[in-house]
């Protein structure tokens, strides 16, 4: 029996998008919204805009200890590209 098509996920990448390039399946208006709903000034300070958009929003389903390292020490982010092809289920 054939599956349905699954939505490609709208989760954007962490990183802006290049100039003319849009993250994932997120349009750069898309990645605004996300930015100007999640983004905060008020904490994870020494990190740009949509990175601080991407830990307030990951954060609201952190215990509250993650939480409070996330906002006090230091750390720095690396991202990886990922393929969202890799989540295409094969018919077989």
């Amino acid at each position: 029996m054939p599956q349905a098509a699954r939505p490609t996920p709208a989760w954007p990448s962490p990183r802006p998008p290049a100039p003319g390039k849009q993250p994932g399946t997120l349009t750069h208006h898309g990645w605004e919204n996300f930015v100007a709903t999640y983004g905060t000034d008020n904490t994870f300070n020494g990190h740009g805009e949509a990175v601080r958009a991407v830990l307030s929003f990951v954060s609201r389903y952190l215990v509250s200890e993650d939480r409070d390292y996330l906002d006090t020490h230091p750390y720095s982010i690396h991202y990886t590209d990922y393929d969202w092809l890799l989540n295409e289920q094969r018919e077989g």
